[in-house]
């Protein structure tokens, strides 16, 4: 409580730095109404609060590009300079700059959660900037967009970077679990997928801390990636997150497609609690596929598997695939070098066959050289003269 001085002022009364009134009684009822009683100047704080490290001012933040629109509001790119360099950032913020209570605690809880978390598969949290409105929740920025976009406008993507969207967000999953946090509202338009192929869970706004949460008020809720319990008894848990997984991964695999499509919420709500379930596309490896029938969409939460199981199922098949893939690359090569030197061999005898069969042709000239290079030269021997006598004797040795 505060002692305020009333000074009048040409016959009328005023509060130092406030407006004249004729009488007291309007004075003290304008104040009454409007709480203003003393000009900001004279206002100030005997023990500042320091911002903590993970609040900033609005100025510190550079606002960009719209990236779209949030529960509360815009998304937009900005950029954050921090103590030591500056980070590409998307910023939440309210629509107008118009907040409630209601939202501001929502905004305000969603930041305190995602404040302790740091995982390959969860988008990164930076920041509140609170000092001013609107409020801004500072987050990494994934140039990507989200992951059920990435599906629509990208067809024909091979078996094993699908796979991989489903061990990311299975590990992020993971993660989130092991903290005590269900997310609630696990989805591929949830989801981000960034250029280097990471898949980042986001949306933290229905997300809360603890190992079970009863839904008590009326709130709009995702009908076609809820488990059956959480249509029955408005309850959610770890396994209810772990059944809207395996409807992400119906999302992944059949090219963002939404899941009962041309079904109405009221007949999925029935499917979903009589065990009928969404059939995973072809494109899903058969031992997947298998899994996620058998294991993830089961009625009874008991026998659902977590996700420390479905991380630890999808590697191995990752790796068989790749396997395959590279036996079946090297089987290729051997076979085209085989093919390569057999070609060759052909060629080879086709050329020693061709050389054999052709006549060796001479011109006339130089077979003429030849023969008469060749022509033996003949001596012969003088004629001895002989005499009668020697003719007698040569006659009678024989």
């Amino acid at each position: 409580m505060r002692n305020l001085v009333i000074r009048r002022y040409d016959g009328k009364f005023g509060i130092k730095g406030s407006n004249l009134f004729a009488t007291i009684e309007s004075l003290l009822a304008n104040h009454h109404v409007s709480n203003q009683l003393e000009s900001k100047e004279n206002r100030f704080l005997k023990t500042p609060i320091e911002l903590q490290p993970w609040e900033y001012r609005h100025s510190a933040v550079k606002l960009g590009d719209k990236l779209g629109e949030g529960a509360y509001g815009e998304v937009r790119k900005g950029v954050l300079q921090r103590k030591l360099k500056k980070a590409d950032v998307a910023v939440k913020l309210m629509k107008g700059g118009e907040l409630n209570k209601l939202k501001i605690r929502e905004m305000m809880n969603e930041a305190r959660l995602m404040r302790n978390f740091k995982h390959k598969n969860v988008v990164r949290f930076y920041g509140v900037a609170v000092v001013e409105q609107p409020l801004y929740i500072l987050l990494e920025l994934v140039n990507g967009g989200a992951l059920n976009t990435f599906l629509q406008k990208n067809k024909n993507i091979n078996v094993i970077e699908l796979l991989g969207m489903c061990l990311g967000a299975a590990r992020g999953l993971q993660y989130l679990h092991a903290n005590h946090c269900i997310h609630r509202d696990i989805a591929a338009r949830n989801c981000l997928y960034s250029v280097d192929k990471i898949v980042k869970l986001s949306d933290f706004g229905l997300s809360v801390i603890g190992n079970q949460f009863k839904l008590c008020t009326s709130q709009k809720l995702p009908i076609k990636w809820l488990a059956p319990e959480t249509i029955t008894t408005l309850y959610f848990t770890p396994k209810t997150d772990v059944y809207s997984y395996g409807v992400m991964c119906y999302e992944i695999f059949s090219e963002g497609e939404e899941p009962w499509d041309g079904v109405t919420n009221t007949e999925t709500k029935r499917n979903v609690v009589t065990g009928k379930h969404l059939i995973m596309p072809d494109a899903c490896p058969e031992k997947f596929r298998s899994f996620i029938h058998e294991k993830i969409f089961v009625v009874d939460p008991k026998r659902r598997v977590v996700m420390d199981d479905v991380a630890r199922f999808i590697e191995p098949i990752i790796n068989d695939i790749h396997n395959a893939a590279a036996f079946s690359a090297v089987m290729n090569v051997d076979r085209s070098d085989r093919n390569n030197r057999s070609s060759d061999v052909n060629r080879s005898v086709m050329v020693q066959m061709t050389v054999a069969s052709s006549p060796r042709k001479c011109s006339n000239s130089s077979r003429k050289t030849r023969t008469k290079g060749n022509k033996k030269k003949t001596t012969t021997a003088p004629k001895v003269p002989t005499t009668s006598g020697q003719k007698g004797k040569k006659t009678a040795e024989k």
